[in-house]
């Protein structure tokens, strides 16, 4: 969509912000685009979506100043995903978020100099902004305000009490699915809080597609979720061309409908395999990654590729579709009927020990997940109707028909059988399209050098762990001024403190799993 942005003045913001949580019901934070905006000055985006409705509107603040400082009322009070979406902000431009808790560094080490997203941020080496010794972190934070005459002081919080037992989940640790460390406050066995810790494999991709032109950014795509590598590039290739009006053929809508949908059968049957190789269910992980196999080998025909696929361009595919693709889909989906997702519960899902295990473990209420902005089957787990190829329709999902799973508990065993449930869909959605794959191109030729129009858009797909969204801002270049991509395993990072405080050790590892986070997505 493009972006019309309202704004309110500086010292109305959180007010009107609220305003339009309570009266105008937009109770969804899609995301916090921080920007420098140039001459205009450093400020946000935040994107809102009306739940009911499914009506999204942006918001535009540029930040106040005091001296060097720039700061903006903190939203956090009024949704929890903003929490750590400002604390974002924060750490790549340096805007001071007031009355937010705790404003530390959430990517970055705590000694490093300076925000790399600010326009003016000096790359060179030369500048000694990477420090080689070890990070020494703080254990207070900084909670900023403003005084009466308008100047930002800030006062100190403990993160810890005296009497805190702190154990890192992580960064080494092979249940976080990556390098994610939770530093966990625990009591004997039980959780009282976590601190999530980020940006291990932080590769600044946000930053240099600042430098580069709109097709060499694709390549990113495939390295932040890559078992979501389809839906990453359909989102980035999508608000391209929306921006640029480029109309695509039917073909290309059929085929990218398709490849989406075996890449989220991909996906699930790896989280499958992952949730119960977590638990110590091998004989199901190998159930999991022997079908995952089947579905690669098919994608592997058109695209060349099994985790790194780059077959999206912009305009269309890369290539067309293999000369075997249609019989050898058919072939995959007898196999899939075949009895392989009843073999799942079977072997795991109807197993005394995973409801044991999952069943009223990691809940986490609808209203909660949406604050927190849960997308997904964690979203869908919760009672939360949140698909975006519902509510906001793309390519072919406005034309098959479909369900859109959801349960009530939000618990772990909710979270498992949602995308059990999502993989019968994607087999139902792919049998109605691939006998009817129409004739035409599948790449709409562009010109050599590809401009997009001044002005801002946002568009998203469902992904296989929720919305993952690209926030574009033109200047009529060859390359991005700005581009923000939302992951979608922030939020289920985000949410772990809140869902896991009075829990076990063992549940941790276990609510990880069915919130199914992918850490290159997260860090970026």
């Amino acid at each position: 969509m493009k972006l019309e942005f309202k704004s309110f003045p500086l010292s109305d913001f959180a007010a009107e912000m609220g305003k339009l949580k309570t009266e105008k019901h937009f109770d969804f934070l899609v995301t916090i685009v921080g920007e420098d905006f140039g001459e205009e000055g450093l400020g946000c985006v935040y994107i809102l979506e009306n739940t009911d409705t499914h009506e999204r509107m942006s918001v535009k603040m540029i930040a106040g100043k005091d001296g060097s400082e720039w700061y903006i009322p903190t939203v956090s009070h009024i949704w929890k995903s903003a929490d750590l979406l400002e604390r974002e902000v924060f750490d790549f431009l340096g805007i001071l978020f007031t009355g937010h808790k705790d404003m530390r560094r959430l990517y970055l080490r705590s000694d490093f100099k300076g925000y790399p997203l600010r326009k003016d941020f000096d790359m060179s080496p030369e500048a000694n902004k990477f420090p080689l010794k070890d990070d020494e972190e703080p254990e207070t934070t900084k909670e900023w305000m403003l005084d009466s005459e308008g100047h930002l002081k800030f006062v100190t919080h403990p993160l810890f009490k005296e009497n805190d037992y702190v154990i890192n989940i992580g960064p080494q640790h092979p249940a976080t699915h990556g390098v994610l460390r939770l530093q966990t406050v625990v009591d004997g066995e039980t959780i009282k809080k976590i601190y999530p810790h980020l940006g291990y494999i932080h590769r600044g991709i946000e930053k240099i597609c600042e430098d580069y032109t709109y097709p060499q950014t694709l390549a990113f795509t495939d390295r932040l979720d890559y078992l979501s590598a389809m839906m990453n590039r359909h989102a980035l290739v999508s608000v391209i061309e929306e921006a640029m009006g480029i109309e695509l053929s039917d073909r290309i809508h059929y085929i990218r409908t398709i490849m989406d949908e075996l890449q989220r059968l991909d996906s699930h049957m790896l989280f499958f395999g992952c949730c119960a190789q977590d638990l110590g269910a091998l004989t199901a992980f190998l159930y999991g990654m022997r079908d995952r196999e089947y579905v690669l080998n098919v994608m592997e025909e058109t695209t060349g590729g099994r985790l790194i696929q780059n077959y999206y361009r912009i305009g269309g595919c890369q290539d067309d579709i293999d000369p075997e693709f249609v019989s050898n889909v058919h072939k995959l989906l007898d196999y899939l009927n075949g009895g392989v997702f009843k073999e799942y519960d079977d072997v795991f899902t109807d197993n005394v020990i995973t409801h044991n295990r999952f069943e009223d473990v990691g809940t986490i209420s609808k209203e909660d997940a949406i604050s927190y902005g849960c997308t997904g089957g964690t979203g869908r787990a919760a009672g939360w109707a949140c698909d975006v190829r519902k509510n906001h329709p793309y390519d072919l999902y406005d034309k098959v028909d479909f369900v859109q799973p959801l349960y009530d508990k939000g618990d772990s065993m909710n979270r498992l059988k949602v995308r059990l449930d999502e993989m019968r869909q994607s087999v139902k959605i792919i049998e109605q399209l691939i006998d009817n794959i129409p004739a035409g191109d599948f790449y709409i030729k562009q010109k050599p050098i590809i401009k997009v129009p001044e002005g801002q858009w946002y568009t998203s797909c469902e992904g296989s762990r929720g919305e993952i969204g690209v926030y574009l801002d033109s200047r009529g270049d060859k390359k991005p001024y700005r581009l923000k991509f939302r992951p979608m395993g922030l939020p289920l990072v985000s949410a772990m403190d809140e869902i896991l405080r009075g829990e076990k050790i063992a549940d941790l590892i276990a609510a990880g799993a069915t919130l199914d986070y992918v850490i290159p997505d997260i860090d970026r």
